[in-house]
């Protein structure tokens, strides 16, 4: 998974980034022992953006919606999957493209308090979706 260099608006330390990397190390741990599947993350990147095209040059990413947030208003967090669909295909089932996008009309924080929501959790739970 890639996140975008911005992060959250929210957060200026630097634990919006150390979160995605613990949330991912979580996982890892949890499925160490019946999985080969590891979440990896890359170096953050201003070009990580959320979409598939089926011409290829897709990426994985971690992606903070500041405005304009087009899915459930009351979800922190959405992760959309993109595979194979074709049960003639040799590789059918296969994932090309998972993108997770957070909303950013919640207010995120790695100390959780009246309104702020828990980041690291929020990642835990969407990274189990691409698992």
């Amino acid at each position: 998974m890639r996140p975008h260099i911005a992060g959250s608006a929210d957060i200026d330390d630097g634990s919006d980034q150390a979160a995605i990397s613990l949330a991912a190390a979580r996982w890892n741990r949890a499925v160490a022992d019946c999985s080969y599947m590891r979440i990896e993350v890359l170096a953050p990147s201003a070009d990580a953006r959320p979409g598939y095209s089926s011409e290829g040059g897709n990426e994985n990413v971690i992606y903070w919606v500041e405005s304009g947030w087009l899915h459930d208003p009351a979800a922190t967090g959405i992760t959309t999957i993109n595979f194979v669909d074709n049960p003639s295909r040799e590789d059918d089932g296969r994932i090309v493209d998972a993108d997770i996008e957070l909303n950013g009309n919640f207010t995120f924080g790695s100390d959780t308090g009246d309104d702020v929501v828990d980041i690291q959790n929020v990642l835990v739970h969407e990274l189990g979706h691409v698992l």
